[in-house]
């Protein structure tokens, strides 16, 4: 025998059987078949659901994340608005006050134009 012809005919019957185990056994009854058929829809319905509350889960465990970041970022804003205005606050009385409502006051540039000039006045201008 040659070894090609073999290896030709084993081949043949490797083939012949894996076709026959792919066929699946199709049931006589309808009634049978139905219920197969059913039954597989219903485990993959299965499936899908519990991929889809596992999905869920995580996007609601994500979204809880997200506002508690969101939350805290407010609570920043709204602190650094806060330290802003009275950084201002502090900077106006400064301004205006000349520094003389706290007891400790930093040497402050316009803490000499607090008090007017003594050669300027308003209401008789300098002869040019």
């Amino acid at each position: 025998m040659n070894w090609m012809q073999l290896a030709i005919e084993l081949t043949r019957q490797a083939m012949n059987s894996r076709t026959e185990a792919a066929k699946p056994a199709e049931p006589t009854d309808l009634g049978m078949a139905l219920s197969q058929q059913f039954g597989l829809i219903d485990h993959k319905m299965d499936a899908i659901v519990q991929n889809l509350k596992a999905h869920n889960a995580k996007l609601e465990r994500s979204i809880r994340r997200q506002r508690i970041w969101n939350y805290t970022l407010a609570v920043a804003v709204v602190v650094v608005a806060v330290i802003a205005f009275l950084r201002c606050f502090r900077l106006l009385e400064l301004f205006f006050l000349g520094g003389r409502s706290s007891g400790a006051r930093p040497q402050f540039i316009l803490d000499d134009l607090s008090a007017p000039h003594p050669e300027f006045n308003p209401l008789h201008p300098p002869d040019i």
